[in-house]
């Protein structure tokens, strides 16, 4: 079974192939947001601990029996505008041909 997804990886320098962000949007969860979703998502961030430190950075949706569903998700360096904009124009890249121009309520964590 092959298992279908929009993945993006970002280094920070490519002879040190030193990590900076990934963004990850399964095929499955796409297919569902796309096509029997409410327009609504939530977006938040959640800053890891341990010893691999980073930001969780998610999109859930709405789903017709008003459940929340994880959309698609993000590990970046730190939570700031750059990496915001990065994750939410990946995820733009990732649905733009299945939303055809519907409106969303976005609902951040702040």
């Amino acid at each position: 079974m092959f298992l279908g997804y929009d993945l993006n990886f970002n280094f920070k320098d490519h002879s040190s192939m030193e990590f900076q962000r990934v963004y990850v949007c399964l095929k499955a969860q796409k297919k569902r947001f796309l096509n029997g979703f409410r327009p609504f998502i939530g977006i938040d961030g959640f800053h890891l601990e341990g010893p691999y430190r980073g930001v969780l950075l998610s999109i859930v949706g709405l789903d017709g029996n008003i459940r929340l569903f994880l959309v698609v998700y993000a590990i970046v360096e730190a939570e700031n505008n750059d990496n915001w904009r990065w994750f939410l124009y990946a995820l733009y890249s990732s649905i733009k041909h299945g939303v055809h121009h519907r409106y969303f309520c976005i609902m951040p964590d702040r």
